[in-house]
């Protein structure tokens, strides 16, 4: 599995992805809750960059997201191996941060706003190619 960049240098990226994302929905819940000002639309702006910024640092430039959208019969077999196992952790942590996130906005009585919900798809896109980009050695 040949990539651009080693995992040690997405992983700057990888984190910024996450934190964005995590800024983006809370910007959002706090300024749906009271009321949007200018500088809550300056925020969301910045932190809409900053995720697009660190998903190509991560994903795009180490060419890991090619490989988990790639059809499995096109990839070698070590490449299936080490996909498999990313999907298989990601789609598994995915899970329990969903089902945490659900029991938490259940338990507050906070229904799921769109914001939320398109998120936690993200989310499940992501997880398991960060979880390539973090763990690439560069081979």
């Amino acid at each position: 599995m040949e990539t651009h960049a080693s995992g040690k240098n997405a992983r700057p990226g990888v984190i910024l992805t996450f934190l964005s994302l995590v800024g983006l929905v809370w910007v959002f819940e706090c300024a749906s809750a009271n009321a949007w000002t200018a500088f809550m639309i300056v925020a969301e702006i910045i932190l809409f960059l900053i995720f697009i910024a660190g998903f190509i640092a991560s994903a795009v430039k180490t060419g890991c997201w090619k490989y988990v959208n790639t059809s499995i019969k096109d990839l070698e077999e070590k490449e299936s191996i080490v996909i498999n196992k990313a999907l298989k952790a990601g789609y598994a942590l995915f899970s329990l941060i969903a089902l945490c996130l659900l029991i938490i906005f259940a338990l507050i009585g906070k229904p799921v706003s769109i914001v939320m919900a398109v998120a936690m798809i993200l989310l499940a896109y992501l997880i398991p190619i960060s979880i390539l980009a973090w763990t690439n050695n560069g081979k």
